[in-house]
């Protein structure tokens, strides 16, 4: 029912993007990615990589444990950390279920259009709890919600999460990009290849579902492979976007 209401609720699309091409796998690979737990993980153990080489921290939402935490203090801090992200998913949910929203739709044929419903269905859509998977390869990225709302911001992170942000540091505040981003999807979502204005980095924080990494081994036939063009002008803030699709050839089930 929640898939109908925010199919019924779409706006028209704003008409499909062209279909990606496929990554050459013989021209370049995929890298292995460290995996850190980052309940038993300090400040300075993280320092060895902050910066450096991309990591993935399991357990992130939970915080660090203390170095004497028993058994019991274990269980009943990740206790602690899933109960506050439900209320603050609960609220979100809640407080801006209104709030429009624009999709995109990955159809069969590999293309994407851009379509609008409101907040409170997507987030019924992409609930765990549903007894039918839903459509495939629908993503919504919501930058707006978190920035402008104060208190529906995330509570606190994990210390290894929380280092110095330079955007707020080193920046003018009219150039800083949006500090949290919301991002929704079903199974198979993805956007498209891409690196943000500024060539930034951040932490893409998983609270529920899953979600799968691919690292390019770079390379210069890695570049020549995911086939970015330097555009002719550019500027601090340009970015750049490919049109291949590391994930063609992922297995994504089907909605039902």
């Amino acid at each position: 029912r929640a898939q109908e209401q925010a199919s019924c609720r779409a706006q028209p699309s704003a008409g499909a993007m062209p279909r990606p091409v496929e990554f050459n796998r013989a021209a370049a690979s995929f890298r292995a990615v460290l995996r850190l737990d980052a309940r038993r993980l300090t400040p300075q153990e993280f320092a060895r990589w902050d910066g450096r080489e991309p990591v993935i921290l399991t357990n992130a939402a939970q915080g660090p444990f203390a170095p004497d935490a028993s058994d019991d203090d274990v269980a009943r801090q990740r206790d602690d950390a899933e109960g506050a992200w439900a209320f603050w998913r609960h609220r979100l949910a809640q407080d801006q279920k209104e709030r429009a929203l624009p999709y995109r739709r990955r159809l069969p044929n590999g293309t994407r259009e851009t379509a609008w419903t409101r907040l409170g269905d997507f987030m019924q859509v992409v609930d765990e709890a549903r007894q039918r998977a839903p459509e495939p390869g629908l993503l919504a990225m919501e930058e707006l919600v978190l920035n402008s709302e104060r208190a529906l911001r995330p509570g606190p992170l994990a210390p290894v999460l929380e280092g110095e942000d330079f955007f707020q540091s080193s920046m003018p505040e009219e150039w800083r990009p949006p500090k949290f981003c919301l991002v929704l999807g079903t199974s198979g979502a993805r956007s498209a290849l891409h690196t943000d204005p500024f060539g930034w980095t951040g932490w893409n924080l998983l609270l529920s579902g899953r979600k799968l990494w691919r690292f390019v081994v770079a390379s210069e036939q890695a570049e020549h492979s995911l086939y970015v063009e330097r555009p002719q002008q550019t500027n601090l803030a340009a970015h750049g976007e490919s049109p291949v699709d590391l994930f063609a050839t992922a297995v994504v089930p089907a909605a039902g």
